[in-house]
Order: structure tokens, then sequence, then C-alpha cells
């Protein structure tokens, strides 16, 4: 390594490297631009006189960059014989051949995981794919910025892949003769099933146990108790609600929307994708557009063959949303930048037609457009999932104009504008329309709730409200 780490990051380094060499696995969880990169480095080249023969890590492909830039940045030519530097997706999409590939040199290699919550969906592909490989593999090291102890079923896949012996087997293990049980899943040991059919998590149990074993396997520390480690000043953050009304039309449209979501709850027959699909709908409403969608033939190569595509229209039906944001955006100090955060690929193209009538200079950040690495105008324009891992801290304001309901997602597109040599402020400006899907979605992602239960637990409460 040719940086010298910080107290902290060695701190982290040391308390890694002490369990993996007792269980092989470890997990990385520091709030973003605490360093985890160099510290993820450091551990590897630890290791790579034990495990020579290849340091894998995987990452999102945005992510992928950053990675080749550490590491050509921290390690000598031939510190290791091989790096290998790929994404979830072509794991999952090519496991056998990785499979394989893993066989031929296993207990010889180091595997990094970066964004590792990425996985804790265990019944996924990604999920099954990485965790399969990495039983190959002899350590392991995942890093996620995002606090994963609020869902105890979401962090059994990453210590899965870190080291299956902590946690053991999801679900009980059952003797195939005795049809008794002969080991305790991690399942029936810390989760409490209980309502509709038993399927719905309704609490959690031995969690002073639990959070023991968390920690002894993880190492996380935030930005500011990492500026406060080195004697710098804290980050300050400003949260501000931008709330504003929807006019005559956009309000009817609204709700009657909303009406038929609650109708369906009122059957009692909705899912919880149902629910998420209406709210998607909702929130397009608020931030200026209605989506037609519907079904269309295409015929397929074979002769008289058709298979049905979904297409869709966008309909412009409000302009509330976008008058807010201009008067925010001339509120702010001359010269100042900015990144506008949007969900929807409408958004993007409408605010940025927008922008530039007004006068600002704009870039879009966004699938098949990354970020130069320099806010060259005024601002960003960026799609909530773009970005990941690269510092845009040049600007000290985001506007959420519309964001996902995913705490994750969020926890990523805020730290874009923090870094840790930075020392002034940053303000978050949410763009809420009053009495709206908006605010519920500020709730579920500020408290990190589930939005479909919001939703339903507002239709009760208002329901009960209007009872006589």
């Amino acid at each position: 390594m040719r940086t010298e780490l910080k107290s902290y990051r060695a701190e982290a380094r040391d308390k890694a490297i002490a369990e993996m060499e007792v269980g092989g696995g470890f997990l990385l969880i520091n709030e973003q631009r605490t360093g985890k990169t160099q510290i993820a480095l450091a551990i590897a080249e630890h290791f790579r006189t034990k495990a020579p023969n290849c340091l894998l890590i995987v990452c999102p492909k945005a992510a992928i960059k950053v990675w080749e830039e550490a590491v050509a940045e921290e390690y000598k030519r031939g510190t290791f014989a091989e790096i290998i530097i790929t994404n979830y997706e072509q794991i999952a999409i090519n496991r056998i051949a990785w499979y394989k590939w893993a066989d031929k040199i296993k207990n010889r290699f180091i595997v990094i995981a970066d964004e590792v919550h990425m996985i804790k969906d265990r019944g996924s592909k990604r999920s099954g794919a990485l965790r399969t490989l990495a039983k190959r593999a002899r350590y392991k090291l995942g890093l996620t910025g995002t606090p994963i102890e609020k869902s105890l079923v979401d962090c059994w896949p990453l210590f899965d892949f870190i080291n299956p012996k902590i946690f053991g087997p999801y679900d009980d293990q059952i003797d195939k003769k005795t049809k008794k049980v002969k080991k305790i899943g991690f399942d029936t040991r810390y989760v409490i099933w209980g309502g509709f059919r038993n399927h719905e998590i309704v609490g959690y149990q031995n969690e002073k146990e639990f959070k023991k074993i968390f920690h002894k396997h993880s190492y996380r520390i935030t930005l500011n108790e990492a500026k406060e480690r080195d004697g710098k000043p804290p980050v300050i953050l400003h949260y501000q609600r931008a709330l504003f009304e929807l006019s005559g039309r956009t309000r009817k449209i609204y709700d009657e929307l909303q009406e038929k979501l609650y109708a369906e709850i009122d059957k009692k027959k909705i899912k919880v994708k149902n629910v998420l699909a209406c709210i998607t709908k909702l929130q397009q409403i608020t931030g200026g557009f209605l989506r037609e969608t519907w079904l269309e033939e295409v015929p397929t190569k074979k002769r008289g063959r058709f298979r049905l595509v979904k297409r869709f229209k966008d309909h412009p039906i409000g302009d509330e949303k976008i008058e807010k944001l201009h008067e925010k955006l001339r509120s702010l100090r001359p010269n100042s930048k900015f990144i506008i955060i949007c969900r929807y690929l409408w958004e993007i193209e409408t605010l940025y037609a927008w922008l530039l009538k007004h006068g600002y200079q704009i870039d879009i950040v966004r699938g098949g457009m990354p970020y130069v690495g320099k806010i060259r105008g005024d601002g960003l324009l960026l799609q909530i999932a773009s970005g990941v891992a690269v510092d845009m801290s040049e600007a000290d304001t985001i506007f959420f104009y519309s964001t996902d309901y995913s705490s994750i997602k969020f926890e990523q597109a805020r730290f874009r504008i923090l870094a840790y040599d930075k020392d002034r402020t940053g303000r978050y400006v949410f763009l809420l329309a009053k009495n709206t899907v908006d605010e519920l979605i500020y709730e579920a992602i500020s408290q990190k709730k589930k939005l479909a239960d919001l939703v339903i637990d507002k239709y009760r409460h208002r329901t009960r409200g209007s009872e006589p």
C-alpha cells in the first residue's frame, strides 16, 4: 500500500485481519466517504502471501472504474498474480463458468464484494451465485456503507457470504429418517412470524445475541466519527421539506387514482407489489406526468407467431413541482453548484429542457451518460441509481425532485455531495406535494420504514377517522 492509513482505518484493518485469520470473512460497514476501499485493499494485501493467486473484486458496474483507479494507485505491479474486477450481473449470468474458474484455484484467492447489500435478497440469482462462488475462496470481505441491522433477515446472506458457519443455514435442518430438527436455522432462531397464514415478520428474538455476533464480525464508523478522530469539524447537514399544493386538474387525477388504490386495499386482496405499483403511478402524478401503458402484439421470427410487448407513453399534466424547484433554485447563493435527483426518465428530460430554457448550464448523469468527474456548469441532473461510488462534492445542495422508496438508494444518493475533507455544510431539499405519497416516501426513507405498510396504515387511519 502506498498510502498510510489513518488511525481509524488501521483499526478497522487490524480487527478485520484478526477475525479473518480465524474465520476467513469480515464485513466493513463504514459510512460512505470513510475510506472503505483503502481499508479493503490493505486487508487484501496482508493476505496475499496466503492466497497468492488472485484478488477478485465484485462491485456494481458503475464502480468498476473507481476500483481500477484505486488498485493502480495503491498497489505496485505484481502485488497479486492476478487482479480481476467484475460486477454482480456478470457473476450471476455466467455463474457456472465462474464456479469452474474458482474450482481451479480453490482456497487460493480473495474476494471483495463492494456494496454487498446487493445480495441481501437470499432468493435472487445474484445472491446465490456470489455466495456459492465465495465458498471456494479462502478469504471474503464484504463492504457496505448502508446500515443493515434494521432487518435481520437481510443480514443472513451477507454473513453466509463471509462465513456460512457464523449463523449456519437459514432454514432448520431436518433429519430425513427421524423427521426431527437436527440443527436450528437462522429463521427459527431470530425471526418471529405471524400475521396472515404466518407469513409476515412481526418481530425478532434473541436480538442481544445477534448484535454481539454481528459486531464481532464487522466494523462501522460514521463520517463525522471519523472526522472527529482526526480532529476535523463535523459535516453539518440541513434537511428541508419544500411543500407545495397540487392544482385542481392534477389533484383530481391524483385523488381518483388514490381512491382506486384504497378500494383495492378494502377488498383485502391487495398484494404488496400491487400497492407499490399504484404508489409509482401516484408519484409520477406529483412529478407532473402520467404514464399510459398498454400491451401490443409484435410479430416474432416464427411465421404466424406474436409476442406481447409492454408499451408506454408519458403525458404531462402539471408543473407545480417544477415551479417549486424554480423558486428554490433562485434562492441559492451565487456560484453555488447543485444536484437534482430524479427517479424517472421523463422528469430528467423535461427538467433538462426547462433548465436550459432558463439559462442554466447542466449535465445529465444516468445510464449511458456517466459523470465526467467535474461539474462543468451550474449543476447535474442525476437519476437516483446512477453515479454509484462517485464523488460529487463540488455541489453543496441536492434537490430530491423524486426518489426511490429504498432507504439504501437514498443513503447512497445523499452522500454524493459529502467528502472526508469537506467542512462546509450540505443541504438536502425534498420537493413534496402536500397530502400525497411524496410525504409517505419521505417518511419511509428517512425512518427506514416499509412504504407499503405506511400506505395501508394511512388507509386504516383514514377509515377509522370517518366512522361516527
